[in-house]
């Protein structure tokens, strides 16, 4: 159903609220309410994915309320603070004009009265709902229309002023006749001269009389409310105000004075007065404080005369947190997250305890430094600023956990663990080096973060259609022309492409990243990118000497980070994966072993696990598997104990133990029983045609292959290809991968014209989805290459383990690879009928192999001279070169790869000779 249809005439119909469903492109749910200037709806934001309060304006005039509802939210738009409403949109349709921001739920001031509370808590409600209106005053606003149903209490306890449809600059007349081009969209007078707007009972004499509207103004309406609220009274007799608390029956007397000039000079001033007296002296002494620190405000206040002045600065935290909040969430996570869901909440709620008391205690550390005056003002806004992001990111973890899915659910942990180290706050160098946020656009930027960081939650839960959304965060912070926005858009859109396996264009948004936490001189984020850079070119598309010369800079920018927590720890570990991808495994080694000793307690046991794990692969690259298989276990036991036993971790793990047994040759039966356990606990968790369960199948396969169980493996290769087709982007990387495999299998078991059209397909894949440069296209070539030698085509099979050749010698630290091929290479060319350069090649294969002690490529090598011997008509050549080679392999009594060699090479020599 569209909004407005132009129809014949060329006329745009109105949107009439409730025979549409879309406004905009905003999908209308239901409605809220009705007010006098218009219908609020609940909608949905299909752009951003979030649930949205939506203001329609209802149309009186032709002009007046199309101005008075774009002037609503630009009101709103000038004030960021935790008691003030957030506005996300303002836009039109056809004649009406609609407002989206925050979808509070919750009720009104006037409907949470109705129940019972003691005076304390209406005397904290209602100062929130006055540090609200300070706001808007400290950025040039008055409401004019204060009362109980414009402030909303949220489920979560924080307190919300609303609706400024009536708010202008501050002195604005209510009587006056609009200038010709007035200066800004706020300070047009659109009200008729004369007219008096507010609700009357709760108006300042002056705004009845239609005089000029200040932040007095909303003093004596705030005061109303107040008396009101705590008295139960809705007329105001002064008389009455004898039953309310000393200082506060002072501070409304003076708020409600007839006369403004009489009245406090601001609303600040009199919230100082409704404090308890202790809290009230510490205001007085800083009192900029009270509005100046940005995303949350510090609760200054405490509840008697007797608490320390900053015990109060943990309510953000506790009132995100509740005991009701928690329950709602972990409701809501265990409805949607599966059939671990339950034993994940279990680790991951304390786990959320946790991080609140390190916040709430540098949040008190940061307020404790200003009273005893250790710090200016300005460092305390930047540190409250900075646990304040913090805390959003955490709140977009949390409202991910409200309406989890399992993929969110089973990263529960680790999204939690993954937030930003709020020591970080501490950091003073750091935080006021940084730009501050420009006044006007204080709004646009807290929309911005709180963009990022949803986009960082589905990322890290692996959504793979998540890039898009990125790239328009990314497009709306650059807007802004706020760095640090700018920097933190581009960091999660170079992780959702990695999450994508986009891997060329996350390189290249990791360094755009990089280059914007430098303009943002954030030293912490810049480090973070190019980590992150540094772990895809070694670890992933194994460029080492490129991953190498991003860790200087990596180092570079931790040398001026007072604080790197773990970013040392996974320097050394990517280090580590850098020489591993140049074959310099000892260094790798040295490297891991290193980031081990980094690794404190306080980084938590699951970090350990990590290195442990990958220590375990570089010694498995080392061919020491006695070696690794303990430390695997070790890293299995690890994550049991963080995850539980049928967590997808866990079957990580189990995959990497199975991996050992299969390259140790020890125990495929046992291997076997793992990659099987693996499989099961990761479709028991995400169903059974995860991304990862292919992963799995694709490690059977492999095992299969290894025990020449072709006709095992083939379904299990249709599978992991079935699956990654389907549930992963076009031509990434591991799809082709598990297509090349399948094509492998296809060989074995006879079907060779599918085989051929599966190989072209994968290596189509490659070409479109791997970078140039890459091993995975060197190995693929050779696959296919001596698959077409195992179906008969010499020829063919040649020319492509030629090229394999080519493309591998090219690549750092892959030499030894390249010795195999050319072996291969000889084969095929003997084949093919060009015994001479089949010696040739065979002949340099040989004497590397016999340098490097390598007696299992020794035998390729004289295999492809027996073979040209042969062409040749030199059987006893033939023979002599085969009894060399057989002879060593039988040496080999541990290596059943050895063995299965030699009786190939065997039944060759039988069978041509």
């Amino acid at each position: 159903m569209t909004v407005t249809d132009s129809g014949d005439s060329g006329a745009e119909t109105t949107w009439k609220p409730g025979t549409a469903e879309v406004l905009g492109r905003y999908l209308v749910l239901e409605r809220l309410g009705e007010g006098g200037m218009g219908i609020v709806y609940r909608a949905y934001d299909p752009a951003l994915h979030r649930e949205v309060a939506l203001k329609v304006l209802r149309v009186i005039g032709p002009q007046s309320a199309h101005d008075r509802m774009f002037r609503e939210a630009q009101a709103l738009a000038r004030v960021t603070h935790p008691h003030v409403v957030t506005v996300y949109d303002v836009g039109s349709a056809g004649s009406d004009v609609f407002v989206a921001m925050e979808l509070i739920r919750g009720v009104t001031l006037a409907e949470w009265l109705a129940g019972s509370h003691s005076v304390a808590e209406i005397l904290a409600t209602c100062r929130d709902a006055g540090e609200g209106l300070a706001a808007a005053h400290a950025a040039g606003l008055v409401h004019r229309d204060f009362k109980p149903s414009n402030v909303m209490v949220g489920d979560d306890g924080r307190v919300r002023v609303l609706d400024f449809g009536l708010a202008r600059p501050s002195g604005t007349p209510v009587v006056t006749t609009a200038p010709s081009a007035p200066p800004d969209p706020l300070a047009e007078a659109i009200t008729r001269q004369g007219a008096v707007v507010g609700t009357p009972r709760y108006m300042a004499p002056e705004q009845q009389r239609g005089e000029a509207a200040d932040a007095r103004s909303d003093q004596y309406s705030f005061c109303v409310v107040l008396v009101e609220a705590l008295t139960g009274k809705r007329d105001i007799d002064p008389g009455k105000l004898a039953e309310l608390p000393r200082r506060v029956r002072a501070a409304c007397a003076r708020g409600l004075s007839a006369d403004p000039a009489a009245r406090f000079e601001s609303m600040t001033e009199l919230l100082q007065e409704l404090a308890p007296a202790r809290g009230r002296t510490w205001i007085a002494a800083i009192a900029v404080l009270a509005i100046v620190i940005a995303g949350g405000g510090v609760a200054i206040a405490s509840a008697s005369s007797k608490t320390p002045p900053c015990d109060g600065v943990g309510e953000p935290f506790a009132r995100m947190w509740s005991a009701p909040v928690r329950e709602s969430i972990h409701a809501g996570f265990v409805a949607g997250g599966g059939p671990l869901a339950e034993t994940t909440w279990s680790r991951v709620a304390p786990l959320v305890d946790d991080w609140g008391a390190r916040w709430m205690l540098a949040r008190r550390n940061a307020c404790e430094a200003t009273v005893r005056g250790e710090q200016s003002t300005e460092l305390l806004d930047r540190r409250m600023a900075c646990l304040a992001d913090r805390r959003q990111e955490l709140r977009g973890v949390l409202d991910s956990f409200a309406t989890v899915d399992r993929d969110i659910a089973l990263d529960a942990i680790k999204l939690v663990r993954a937030l930003d180290p709020i020591g970080g706050c501490a950091d003073t160098t750091e935080l006021l080096q940084a730009p501050p946020v420009p006044a006007d656009r204080r709004v646009a930027v807290e929309a911005a973060k709180r963009e990022n960081a949803d986009v960082a939650v589905l990322t890290h839960a692996r959504k793979t259609d998540v890039t898009v959304r990125a790239k328009r965060a990314v497009d709306a912070a650059t807007a802004l022309g706020y760095s640090p926005a700018t920097a933190d858009a581009l960091f999660q859109l170079a992780h959702a492409q990695a999450n994508a396996g986009a891997y060329g264009d996350a390189v290249a948004s990791y360094t755009s990243a990089a280059l914007a936490a430098d303009r943002a001189r954030d030293d912490r984020l810049r480090a973070r990118a190019l980590l992150q850079r540094m772990y895809l070119e070694g670890a992933l598309l194994r460029r080492g000497d490129d991953a190498l010369a991003t860790g200087e800079m990596v180092a570079a920018a931790l040398d001026r980070v007072a604080d790197p927590g773990d970013l040392v720890v996974d320097l050394r570990i990517y280090t580590s994966a850098a020489y591993q991808a140049l074959g310099k495994l000892d260094r790798a080694l040295s490297e891991i072993d290193a980031a081990l000793a980094l690794a404190t307690p306080a980084m938590g046991d699951e970090l350990r696990a990590i290195i442990l794990s990958d220590k375990g692969q570089v010694l498995a690259d080392l061919d020491r598997w006695s070696d690794d298989a303990p430390l695997e276990e070790q890293a299995l036991a690890i994550f049991e104990r963080v995850y539980g036993p049928d967590h997808p971790l866990v079957a990580g793990e189990l995959s990497n133990i199975a991996n050992t047994k299969v390259m140790a040759r020890s125990d495929y039966a046992g291997a076997e029983q793992r990659y099987r356990r693996a499989l099961a606990i990761e479709e028991h968790a995400f169903g059974s045609d995860s991304p990862q369960a292919a992963t799995y199948s694709n490690n059977l396969v492999n095992l299969f292959v290894r025990e020449e169980r072709f006709a095992d493996a083939e379904p299990y290769a249709r599978r992991a290809v079935d699956i990654r087709t389907r549930k992963l982007p076009p031509d990434h990387p591991l799809t082709a991968r598990a297509v090349i495999n399948l094509a492998t299998i296809l060989v074995q078991v006879g079907k060779g014209d599918e085989a051929i059209a599966t190989f072209q397909r994968g290596l189509a894949m490659q070409a479109r989805g791997v970078p140039p440069g890459a091993y995975d296209h060197a190995y693929a070539r050779q696959l296919y290459g001596e698959g077409l030698l195992a179906l008969g085509r010499p020829a063919d099979a040649s020319r492509e383990l030629a090229t394999a050749y080519a493309m591998v010698m090219k690549i750092p630290g892959r030499a030894d690879n390249g010795v195999e091929g050319m072996a291969k290479w000889a084969r095929a060319e003997a084949e093919a009928g060009d015994p001479n350069s089949a010696i040739a090649h065979a002949d340099k294969a040989l004497a590397r192999a016999i340098q490097a002690d390598d007696w299992y490529i020794a035998a390729l090598a004289r295999w492809a001279r027996a073979e040209a011997f042969v062409a040749l008509h030199r059987r006893a050549d033939a023979v002599a070169e085969v009894d060399l080679a057989v002879t060593k392999l039988d040496t080999d009594t541990t290596n059943e790869d050895a063995a299965k060699l030699a009786a190939r090479i065997r039944a060759w020599l039988a069978k041509s000779t």
